[in-house]
């Protein structure tokens, strides 16, 4: 949840969502981060670490100041598509 208060003295934005919240090596859901801000390593089923809070706050912050979501891909493999479309692929994967 995004809450922007417009407070002319005070100016402030929460971002809260604790509801996947889990310790970093005790993971519980599969599902963890809503889909316009999961990572790419989440959406791939690979190993994570709290980076992937920083791509969700990367994400977040790209939406507030547009106004619309960076990747708004209308399932994981159209995400996938739009990240790599803006990032290209990762020259570590080892390509053919």
């Amino acid at each position: 949840m995004i809450r922007v208060d417009r407070s002319e003295e005070s100016p402030t934005i929460k971002v809260v969502d604790f509801g996947s919240a889990c310790h970093e090596r005790q993971t519980v859901f599969t599902y963890i981060q809503s889909r316009f801000y999961r990572s790419p390593e989440v959406m791939l089923g690979l190993p994570y670490s709290t980076a992937i809070d920083m791509w969700s706050v990367g994400c977040i912050a790209v939406e507030l100041y547009l106004g619309l979501p960076l990747f708004p891909g209308s399932s994981e493999y159209n995400q996938i598509c739009r990240i790599v479309e803006m990032f290209g692929y990762d020259p570590s994967s080892h390509q053919c």
